[in-house]
């Protein structure tokens, strides 16, 4: 079975970004200034002050981060995909024998992991995790956070059940949003 956080606002990624921004500016400012220079005690006290403010925009930012992702979870097994709400209360039951086809990305991925993630997600290139559901009355996009690689080997080999149970898949190429 595969869990993740749904991702149901694109001002989550616009966040994930800020909180990015946040993270590498604050401690490069305040250390540039405490080493290069010579300050008077003023400038250590509105330095510390500029700490100080960074530190509680980073905590609130990150409070709206996980407010963006803790509504509702994906929960995927072999036979259906459920929506459930921060309170475990079933939202939506999608039966995978009931539907036309399932679009897959080929490369799921922790978001964040490497040097090149997080360069990209500077520049406002967002990688997404995703799956889309084809009915008979139209599609759903699922958008989620796959957060180990525990999570990511149980989706791998969801696809690859899906796929020998004759399921139907398209896999897509990974589809990359700038400035979401």
């Amino acid at each position: 079975m595969f869990k993740a956080k749904l991702i149901e606002n694109n001002t989550y990624y616009k966040s994930k970004r800020l909180l990015l921004i946040l993270a590498i500016a604050a401690p490069l400012i305040i250390g540039l200034s405490a080493n290069i220079i010579e300050l008077s005690a003023v400038i250590v006290a509105a330095v510390a002050l500029f700490g100080i403010v960074m530190i509680i925009q980073q905590y609130r930012l990150q409070k709206k981060v996980q407010q963006l992702t803790s509504q509702q979870t994906i929960e995927i097994s072999e036979d259906r995909i459920q929506i459930k709400d921060n309170n475990s209360a079933l939202q939506q039951d999608i039966d995978l024998q009931t539907i036309k086809r399932i679009v897959v990305k080929n490369n799921y991925h922790i978001p964040e992991e490497t040097l090149k993630d997080l360069s990209k997600q500077l520049r406002g290139d967002y990688t997404k995790n995703y799956l889309i559901v084809e009915h008979a009355t139209g599609e759903q996009k699922f958008e989620f956070e796959i957060d180990s690689y525990y999570m990511l080997t149980q989706l791998h080999k969801l696809i690859q059940s899906w796929d020998s149970r004759g399921i139907p898949i398209t896999s897509l190429q990974e589809v990359q949003t700038s400035s979401v």
